[in-house]
């Protein structure tokens, strides 16, 4: 089974696993790895999270901004 992060969605994102970690605007020191891994969702806010949490990327806007000319 592949198993997709929730974190790849959402728009609070910080991709910085060139350095061997995943950050947001929740965790900017690192994504815990039982939210990275979905064992814990973060659609309410959970400790330590900044008062961030969960925001879907609107994959239509993304396009929109990123992939017309």
């Amino acid at each position: 089974m592949v198993i997709f992060s929730q974190c790849l969605d959402c728009s609070n994102y910080i991709d910085n696993s060139e350095k061997g970690k995943h950050c947001c605007k929740a965790f900017p020191d690192g994504i815990p790895e039982d939210v990275f891994w979905n064992k814990i969702r973060h659609n309410e806010n959970i400790e330590n999270d900044n008062g961030i949490k969960f925001e879907q990327i609107d994959w239509k806007e993304y396009g929109k901004k990123h992939l017309t000319k």
